[in-house]
């Protein structure tokens, strides 16, 4: 007599995995969320968080709170979501930086990959480059033949060894195929301060940090990594048209949650973001400080995220700049 399997077990096992996944779905959130923001209050990611949650409360219909947990690079937040219950509950933002830790720390208590989902993207905005109003560069190609022709090298500011300014700026002056000196400071209004000081003479931050400088003409402008000009800025040149064709560079932000989140979760936010990201009144509040809404589906973000580690692990490795 020929044993016919006991398929009973398995098809049992996944309809009631369908029908968890289902269930999480129509559920979520079932409860109040919390936005994991890796900085202080009053910076830009905790902008994003606070604009992004007052408007998925709306949308979600229930609470979503913002909780900041500064410190280490990011890596105490990013380890307390990683680590979290993977209901959807609790997620963090975060962008260029998580992508720079698999090179920038020796050791970590999470594997970026394997304890973490990026769900969506949110925001995006370009870097400027911006010198002190007595330094000799009108020009990117001033900055270069300045740096080539100096014997003392030129030093440049960043929030910090590591930090999102320090490791661009990097990417920047190898693309142009220069050195300058990196300064560290604990915190971008240290590097903007010296820089109006004259201490230092470059910095290369984010647009929304440089605007007010560049407006007020505190600071010269010598060029905008997006690819197009900027509205907020548009007598500042693009990099790629004045330096280095097609050359493009921003810094993002995204949502991540645990690996083990359910599918169905994980869409439920993906889809509630997106409404709160088209709402106008989030659009006007980005716009206002010069940030874009990115959008993308599931598979766009997670791509992305593996292409970012990979591309950044080798930025960091050929700057030199040591793990942690």
């Amino acid at each position: 007599m020929t044993m016919r399997p006991n398929l009973a077990a398995p098809v049992a096992a996944i309809v009631a995995l369908a029908m968890s996944s289902l269930v999480s779905a129509q559920d979520y959130p079932g409860g109040p969320v919390t936005l994991v923001v890796p900085f202080s209050p009053g910076g830009g990611t905790d902008y994003v968080g606070r604009v992004v949650a007052e408007e998925l409360s709306a949308v979600l219909g229930e609470s979503v709170v913002v909780e900041n947990v500064p410190g280490a690079g990011t890596t105490i937040a990013t380890e307390q979501v990683a680590n979290a219950e993977p209901d959807g509950l609790t997620i963090l933002i975060n962008g260029s930086t998580l992508a720079f830790h698999p090179a920038l720390f020796e050791t970590l208590p999470y594997d970026v990959d394997a304890d973490l989902r990026p769900v969506t993207f949110l925001t995006e905005q370009p870097y400027v480059l911006v010198v002190n109003n007595d330094f000799p560069a009108e020009s990117i190609a001033d900055l270069v033949a300045l740096a080539e022709a100096d014997t003392d090298a030129i030093p440049y500011g960043s929030a910090g060894v590591g930090s999102g300014m320090h490791i661009s700026a990097e990417f920047l002056w190898s693309e142009l195929g220069i050195d300058l000196l990196h300064i560290p400071y604990p915190g971008t209004s240290a590097a903007m301060n010296d820089l109006l000081a004259g201490e230092i003479s470059v910095l290369y931050t984010t647009a929304s940090g440089g605007e007010a400088m560049i407006s007020a003409g505190e600071v010269r402008a010598l060029g905008i990594s997006s690819l197009e000009r900027s509205d907020a800025l548009p007598e500042v040149p693009t990099i790629a048209e004045t330096a280095i064709p097609d050359y493009e560079h921003t810094s993002w932000l995204a949502l991540f949650v645990p690996a083990e989140t359910p599918d169905a979760v994980v869409a439920g936010i993906h889809a509630a973001v997106a409404e709160a990201l088209s709402a106008p009144d989030v659009l006007q509040a980005f716009a206002d400080r010069g940030l874009s809404v990115r959008s993308g589906s599931l598979e766009n973000v997670a791509v992305f995220f593996d292409r970012e580690v990979e591309r950044w692990g080798g930025v960091i490795e050929s700057a030199g700049i040591e793990p942690n």
